[in-house]
């Protein structure tokens, strides 16, 4: 008898065996009964056993799909699966995001269509010319990239690259690092029979930003993969990936398990960008994914960035990577002045500065742009009853609600839970509510009174959650019917606005108070990226950050522009405290909704740890979010050797957990909340 194991998208790690046919073969997309139902599979192995071998009755597989997923794509769903500790199910589930009923559907279609072809007849078949696929278009269009000396060195560079390599194109804002890139894939798809081509983005906003660009350059929009885009889009995009069809694919974090079939070329654009990590149902990182991807395909791949993380630093420092710099801005703009404003010279707590307010002013007389940048939505982040003391807190997360003026609601911005604003507190019934602290809501506030005449604009994911609100946000920003922009960090990263000239950091130690590992690189290129807004055409920009700690390491770096040395003490420290990229981390949360429960779980595991000379275990300890959507949290820090593959020694003693504890496993944290 053959026997299949088929994968199936459920949150297993474990194969099922069915009995297959003789024309199946490995990686076929197949239908097969489970628990009464029909579900899709992925077919792993193939393999003969003797039927007086079989204790129990094997069911057959209900449907062969005419459908294969590439060699490849097989090996990256079982590293992927291996490396971050994630059963095989739930990768299959990214990698094949359709129901059953879309493959019968599609079945059905192709036998259609096979039909109506066999009806038509030969007189009707006439030779017509195709169109031209979007490969063609963009060759054809080529020359309307125009690259400036150093441009066109970069990419000559990074054209050479033809089998798998790692290159960093490092570029001040504002350098052409698009454009770059661009040439590079050009000249890929010129030389390579393979015509696939991947380029990630951290964030939707900025694919919508890219494919405008490329419908402004090449005349066609490139296939954009998001969660935004629909599940009918998604099947086309999916299709022309597994047949192999020439295509260019811009895409967020979840569009490296497309399973491409000749894949060429693949960009990380904003490659220190924390949001390709994704936290929740299974933890990956995107990043360090990408580049698995690019070596199985034996592909080269380019990480952009004008602040490359610190792991890719160290990386280029140790020449596993290739670099590439781009040192000034294109067409001969110049990069913003900056200024450190100590804000403990200020009398009062002012949310403007003298000098920034005396610079907003400037620029609405000549009808510049001015963006404010805080990383805070709402009006009040704390809301205290100063009578008796009465904090306005989630009741399902360990966090304070923040207080949104224009919806008359207090938020929790972790589970969504919402409090009516009512101007008694409900502990003592006093009228006495103190607002503390700054939102974007009460820099917009007081904008309108300090310069009632502006045009405001406030974008967050509050007031532009939605493709269509963004894409109207920008083209008013771009038309100029705006000149105050009031932003987080949804805009610190790969906007182009010509006319802006005067950048604001609200805040600059909002984002220094935390005791997270990546605290101080995070603010660094978080301000520097706000920064590179202003002043990238002809007009110069000026930008104003705002700060109590202007004496710090991190101000010292921003104003001297010192990039390299910062870079440099953050290796240090790391090294000194045998951190990344010098060890490795995995971060594991125990969760429930008894907290005695979760306690006592997590130090049962811990007197149950593995323990040995490569690896240490940290914890357990409440986690710093210690309650979050109602379950209550415990972690622990397991900090290995870096050439040791913790990983094995990690999944089996993590299997023990019991008592109804939910286990969390984040290989390689990029955060510790």
């Amino acid at each position: 008898m053959l026997i299949a194991d088929v994968l199936i998208p459920v949150l297993l790690e474990k194969t099922f065996s069915y009995e297959c046919n003789e024309e199946c073969c490995v990686g076929q997309v197949v239908c097969v009964p489970l628990r009464g139902k029909k579900v899709i599979g992925l077919i792993c192995a193939k393999r003969e056993l003797a039927e007086n071998l079989l204790t129990f009755k094997i069911r057959k597989i209900s449907q062969y799909f005419d459908i294969i997923i590439p060699e490849q794509n097989l090996k990256f769903i079982d590293w992927v699966s291996d490396y971050n500790i994630i059963p095989k199910g739930m990768i299959l589930r990214m990698a094949v995001p359709f129901e059953i009923e879309q493959f019968e559907k599609n079945a059905n279609s192709k036998q259609g269509d096979e039909a109506s072809k066999r009806k038509v007849s030969a007189k009707s078949k006439e030779s017509s010319q195709p169109p031209p696929s979007c490969i063609e278009t963009m060759l054809e269009n080529s020359s309307k990239i125009q690259l400036n000396a150093a441009q066109d060195e970069a990419a000559k560079f990074l054209s050479k690259n033809t089998n798998f390599s790692v290159s960093v194109l490092d570029g001040v804002t504002g350098s052409g690092k698009t454009e770059t890139y661009l040439s590079v894939i050009i000249e890929r798809l010129k030389n390579s029979a393979k015509k696939q081509i991947l380029i990630l983005l951290p964030e939707i906003a900025l694919t919508t930003m890219l494919l405008r660009r490329f419908e402004c350059i090449f005349g066609f929009m490139p296939d954009s993969w998001h969660s935004l885009t629909t599940k009918p889009q998604k099947w086309k995009i999916w299709q022309k990936a597994v047949a192999g069809e020439p295509m260019v694919v811009v895409g967020t974090r979840s569009s490296i398990f497309i399973p491409f079939k000749n894949l060429s070329f693949v960009v990380l654009d904003e490659e220190h960008d924390p949001s390709y990590k994704q936290n929740e149902r299974g933890s990956y990182n995107a990043h360090d994914m990408a580049i698995v991807l690019a070596s199985i395909h034996d592909v080269p791949i380019v990480l952009a960035s004008a602040t490359p993380s610190i792991e890719t630093v160290y990386n280029i420092k140790i020449n596993r990577y290739q670099h590439v710099k781009l040192d000034n801005r294109f067409a001969g703009a110049t990069m913003p002045k900056l200024e450190i404003v100590d804000l403990r010279k200020e009398p009062g707590s002012p949310i403007f500065s003298k000098d920034l307010s005396a610079a907003i002013a400037r620029a609405l007389k000549r009808d510049e742009q001015v963006l404010l940048f805080l990383n805070q939505r709402g009006y009040a982040p704390i809301s205290v009853c100063k009578h008796c003391g009465y904090k306005w807190r989630c009741a399902m997360c360990d966090v304070n609600l923040i207080y949104h003026r224009k919806i008359g609601l207090f938020c929790c911005h972790h589970c969504g839970f919402e409090q009516k604003w009512t101007a008694n507190c409900p502990e003592c019934q006093k009228n006495s509510v103190l607002l503390w602290g700054i939102g974007t809501e009460r820099v917009l506030e007081a904008i309108s009174k300090e310069f009632s005449e502006a045009r405001t604009l406030l974008l967050s994911s509050d007031t532009a959650g939605s493709k269509k609100a963004w894409n109207l946000a920008m083209e008013r920003i771009q038309n100029n019917d705006v000149n105050i922009i009031i932003g987080t960090q949804i805009l610190t990263k790969g906007h182009h606005f010509p006319n802006l000239t005067v950048v604001g950091v609200i805040d600059a130690d909002q984002s220094m108070n935390g005791a997270d590992l990546r605290t101080n690189e995070r603010t660094f290129q978080l301000i520097h990226q706000v920064a590179g807004r202003a002043g990238r055409e002809k007009k110069e920009g000026i930008v104003f950050v705002q700060t109590y700690s202007p004496d710090s390491p991190l101000m010292r770096a921003l104003l001297g522009d010192d990039r390299d040395s910062f870079n440099e003490c953050e290796l240090a420290d790391r090294q000194a405290f045998n951190m990344p990229p010098f060890c490795r981390l995995i971060s594991i949360i125990l969760s429930g909704r008894s907290e005695i429960t979760v306690q006592k779980e997590a130090r049962r595991l811990a007197r149950g740890f593995p323990a040995n000379e490569y690896m240490t275990l940290l914890g357990p300890a409440p986690a710093v979010l210690s309650k979050l959507r109602g379950r209550f949290r415990y972690r622990f820090l397991i900090k290995a050797n870096k050439d040791f593959r913790v990983q094995h020694f990690v999944k089996n003693w993590a299997r023990s957990a019991d008592n109804g504890v939910n286990i969390q496993i984040d290989v390689d944290p990029q955060d510790f909340i």
